[in-house]
């Protein structure tokens, strides 16, 4: 897969350059500082007093000059008693002409990107109102280019409203935890030209002026930010998903004859990606309508509900976008400091493809980039500062790679049976299915559906940092009885000490044999029995936890050659303690004593028999009454002797 490879050496070049959407698109590495100045930046938060119902969305747009038009209608109930105002944002560089409450227009005020409208009487509980906010402009872009538009020869136009965009070009609620339970997108625009948006086209009427109405709806609940127009010359490209033996939809792909032609391979797998991923997650969640692609004016993409916006069509691309129709679109993150949710499961999606179509090897090859690009990864996955800086929020090593990797280690854990039916029983929980989900409560389904208390790995790799870092030695013997006794020896490096079951596969002249053991201290002993010679082992085989691993004494090593070796103790230097180990390949008598750096004897570790293994030994100066300084640690046998130096500092 060489074009993988190119890709990843540009994420990697990427890192530090939060960008949305998909491992290998192109367009990674373009400079967001274009947008970071543009707009206002994103300060209020959205009225939690009102609970969105419907969103009817007018706009006419024209093409030279680039201009709006129209208008939002809105309709919602009270989330209390006597609501005396709505609050709607919208962007200051758009005009608000009006606005209306049923036939009557309302008093309204238009800062800091809200409008703020007295209701006409106050609102019960639960008491159902409908605005309509009449506005016009020429949006100004914010975070990745909320609104875009190319002045070529050939319109186009289009929008991108993750993650505080939507009110740069178009009245709503702007928060992703407030669906609205349907919406309707009616886009005027001159002749020629295509709108695309979400849910079912329900028709084009010609309007008096020579302009056209495309009118869209869905009839599934929907975030602001998921609502999306795109306009230009496109040609409609149309496959059908038969997902049933009585029933297909529409996949439209609205592209220029030229993108489709360069990529319609790929474009082609879009129905088999579909079969895919239903089949792991459940069926298609906007399956009485339809799911495409657009091609939008930016690299990456955009999983705008049933129409994904493109800027490249490379398989991973394509992937991760459908994916989010379930985790993001279906089921969506409740605020951004949960966006792990949605950008995880579409980034491991694309290894999932990858193993469907590939096999293990395949997804064990994705995975491993994307575990090389979670290490570099600073701060948790839980976003829990900078929530106004979408290039933050969005940082590919935290919040694809690693959230994708704390997937794969899950997987791991549960193993691929009780995963799978643990997400997929996820993707269709009533509770969760159209609506929103936190990470805690995500954990919560995941701990019901499988029986297992996940509170420490969501912990460390959720709500935590780093990964752990390793050092493993192994000894064997043959024991009386004619078997094999392996001691496996796992030290984790001082400080934050993980929790994670580990596999360890020892191979023997008769095959393979795979424990599973638990690391949750700084020194821990395993010890095997097995049947045949050990000839080899691997410490975590599938690489299914994220981590380093600083030494690792294998077959044919020093430690096998010799009949004892004493390693090197494990901080170096240290304040409070440190932990040597000595490796025994046969039997003996040991004498362990520590010596300052004039050569006299401070003290005994031990002294006395040791059959054959791993030994570790704590060395704490205190013990002996000593300062802080150099001193030596020798081990010494019949059969010769070893040295270590320590340095103790306060």
């Amino acid at each position: 897969m060489p074009r993988f490879k190119l890709i990843f050496l540009l994420a990697i070049l990427c890192l530090r350059t939060a960008l949305p959407q998909g491992f290998a698109a192109e367009g990674y590495c373009k400079d967001p500082s274009h947008f970071r100045s543009l707009g206002e930046a994103h300060t209020a938060a959205s009225d939690d007093s009102i609970d969105l119902k419907f969103y009817s969305l007018n706009l006419n747009i024209s093409a030279a000059p680039v201009y709006l038009n129209g208008y939002t209608g809105i309709t919602f109930t009270s989330k209390v008693n006597g609501l005396t105002r709505a609050i709607i944002d919208l962007s200051n560089s758009m005009t608000v002409d009006s606005v209306t409450e049923g036939n009557s227009p309302a008093v309204f005020t238009h800062t800091n990107g809200q409008i703020r409208i007295s209701l006409a009487n106050p609102a019960a509980l639960n008491e159902s109102r409908t605005i309509k906010v009449y506005y016009r402009g020429l949006p100004t872009p914010t975070g990745f280019g909320s609104f875009g538009y190319s002045s070529g020869s050939t319109p186009f136009i289009w929008t991108l409203s993750q993650p505080f965009g939507a009110k740069d070009w178009w009245a709503c609620k702007n928060s992703p935890d407030d669906k609205a339970d349907s919406a309707e997108i009616n886009i005027t625009v001159f002749p020629g030209l295509k709108a695309v948006s979400n849910g079912t086209l329900l028709g084009i009427d010609i309007n008096g002026d020579g302009t056209e109405t495309h009118r869209w709806k869905t009839r599934y609940p929907i975030s602001s930010y998921l609502i999306a127009v795109t306009i230009s010359d496109f040609t409609l490209y149309t496959q059908y998903f038969k997902h049933s033996p009585a029933d297909s939809m529409r996949v439209d792909h609205y592209l220029p004859l030229s993108v489709l032609n360069a990529n319609k391979i790929n474009i082609d797998k879009t129905t088999e990606m579909l079969s895919m991923f239903s089949r792991l997650f459940g069926e298609y969640p906007f399956i009485n309508e339809k799911y495409g692609h657009v091609l939008f004016g930016r690299g990456g993409g955009m999983e705008h509900q049933t129409i994904s916006s493109m800027g490249g069509f490379d398989e991973y691309l394509i992937a991760h976008e459908l994916a989010h129709q379930w985790f993001g679109d279906k089921i969506t993150c409740r605020d951004w400091s949960n966006i792990w949710l949605n950008e995880g499961f579409a980034t491991y999606s694309e290894a999932l493809y990858f193993e469907q179509t590939g096999g293990k090897g395949s997804y064990r090859y994705v995975m491993d980039r994307f575990i090389d690009i979670a290490k570099t990864a600073i701060g948790p996955v839980y976003v829990q500062s900078n929530l106004s800086d979408p290039f933050y929020i969005f940082n590919y090593a935290r919040t694809y790679a690693k959230a994708a990797v704390v997937l794969h280690m899950l997987r791991g854990i549960m193993g691929d049976i009780l995963f799978f039916k643990c997400v997929r029983n996820y993707a269709v929980d009533p509770v969760y299915a159209y609506s929103t989900v936190t990470t805690d409560e995500f954990r919560a389904v995941m701990e019901r559906e499988s029986g297992l208390e996940l509170g420490y790995f969501f912990d460390q790799w959720i709500y935590g940092e780093g990964y752990p870092s390793f050092k493993v030695d192994w000894a064997k013997e043959k024991t009386d009885g004619g078997r094999w006794r392996v001691s496996l020896m796992v030290m984790q490096a001082p400080g934050k000490i993980f929790k994670m079951p580990v596999k360890v596969k020892i191979t023997t002249e008769t095959g393979d044999t795979t424990f599973t053991v638990t690391s949750d201290s700084q020194t821990q002993m395993f010890v095997f029995i097995i049947n045949g010679e050990p000839l080899d082992y691997s410490f975590d085989p599938d690489n299914l936890v994220m981590k380093e691993i600083e030494s690792e004494t294998k077959p044919g090593s020093e430690t096998e050659t010799k009949p004892f070796i004493l390693r090197q103790n494990y901080p170096n230097p240290f304040t409070e303690s440190t932990t040597l180990r000595l490796v025994v390949n046969s039997g003996g008598n040991f004498e362990i004593n520590i010596y300052n750096s004039l050569g006299e004897e401070c003290g005994s570790l031990y002294s006395g028999y040791l059959p054959a293994g791993i030994y570790p030994f704590t060395f704490t100066g205190e013990r002996f009454n000593l300062s802080a300084g150099v001193y030596f640690i020798r081990a010494e046998s019949g059969r010769g002797s070893e040295w270590v130096k320590v340095v103790w500092v306060k």
